[in-house]
């Protein structure tokens, strides 16, 4: 867990806790991630280590402590931090999508690449997301602000609706 707001100060916090057999612990250190009120995490299989990426910063956390990534590029910045962002084993990269902007990236090797997929979910913040292991895809279930409960999966590098094979509802 990181990046705490906490309301009543209206203080954003970078701190960073783990939990162990049902307990939390905080690993804070002295130095780490920028405190952020939004952003996305995932694990990266291929590098081994949690990516943190929030408007204008990318991090990775491992062995207890964070590091500044200084990609060449990295996503347009989005305050609002709609979207979601997965491991997909199959390109062996995360894949990000901005909710709001509606562009997807991919993050492998220490570097963001802009992917251009002829389809694209329309932009909103998914109510759900996550990578489905079993079928080898991605997929987001009906960004905010659409009224068809549309589900997009990410496969083989391109997003396609895969609402009428489900079932919308």
């Amino acid at each position: 867990l990181f990046g705490i707001y906490y309301s009543l100060a209206q203080e954003e916090l970078n701190q960073t806790w783990v939990l162990r057999n049902g307990s939390w612990t905080n690993l804070t250190a002295s130095a780490g991630a920028a405190p952020s009120t939004g952003g996305w995490m995932t694990y990266d299989a291929s590098e081994g280590y949690l990516l943190f990426f929030a408007p204008g910063a990318t991090w990775a956390f491992a062995n207890g402590s964070w590091d500044r990534l200084h990609p060449s590029r990295e996503p347009s910045s989005n305050p609002a931090c709609t979207g979601t962002m997965f491991y997909d084993p199959a390109q062996g990269a995360v894949i990000l999508w901005d909710g709001l902007g509606g562009e997807t990236w991919e993050f492998q090797g220490g570097q963001w690449t802009e992917l251009n997929p002829s389809a694209r979910p329309p932009t909103g913040d998914p109510l759900g997301s996550a990578y489905d292991s079993a079928f080898g895809y991605g997929e987001i279930f009906g960004p905010t602000g659409t009224d068809d409960n549309s589900t997009w999966i990410f496969e083989n590098g391109t997003w396609q609706n895969d609402s009428g094979r489900l079932g919308a509802g």
